[in-house]
């Protein structure tokens, strides 16, 4: 877990006042499961077994079938992002990105986005990057990564799209403030280093 602002758009299982409903298509039934637990017992072992009742109900009751795995992150991902909008679950792929990000140096083109209202925006290219010396800019939002429109994608589908070796090309094209068309940027990837610190010495001795 970690508390970044990352406004994510991952697919989860809904878990909705204690209830989750579900429609089979096979014919005309549904099935809703209530909150079987006593408002008075609210220990953790009754939340879990509340929890495995809907996830049985789920995996055989749905028209489709079921990744486990996957919908138990879905939970893990919603119960996490319940604390406050600065909270969220990572998986072992994200926490990777999150790693490089932070802790070292990763091939792509150096912006710092964030997700707002299902679209990707630029917080910031990073000095001296690839992003910053083609003119993008803060505020811009990323409308497409290639031939792929990325509104309402999963923020790290999108960044993974972006990284990449270094020396190839990706191509941008973002929606700016002001200006009527698309605006295309043609970028090549190089190694980003993320810099924990910056500094410079003022006047009178003061860094």
């Amino acid at each position: 877990m970690s508390s970044l602002v990352r406004t994510l758009g991952f697919g989860a299982l809904a878990f909705a006042g204690g209830a989750c409903a579900t429609a089979v298509t096979g014919g005309a039934q549904s099935h809703s499961f209530a909150n079987a637990a006593n408002a008075s017992d609210e220990s953790p072992q009754a939340l879990l077994q509340q929890l495995g009742r809907v996830l049985v109900e789920v995996e055989t009751n749905y028209v489709d079938p079921i990744d486990r795995r996957k919908l138990l992150t879905g939970a893990i991902k919603g119960m996490v992002a319940e604390l406050d909008p600065h909270s969220s679950y990572m998986g072992p792929e994200e926490y990777r990105l999150f790693q490089s990000d932070t802790e070292g140096a990763f091939g792509g083109v150096g912006i710092e986005v964030d997700g707002r209202n299902e679209m990707l925006t630029v917080i910031a290219p990073i000095e001296g990057s690839p992003a910053e010396r083609a003119g993008v800019k803060s505020g811009d939002r990323i409308v497409r990564v290639e031939d792929e429109y990325v509104q309402g994608q999963p923020l790290d589908k999108v960044v993974k799209r972006m990284r990449g070796m270094p020396g190839t090309h990706v191509h941008l094209w973002v929606k700016r403030e002001g200006v009527k068309d698309l605006v295309k940027f043609d970028l090549v990837r190089e190694v980003i280093r993320v810099a924990a610190v910056t500094s410079r010495l003022l006047a009178g001795g003061v860094a």
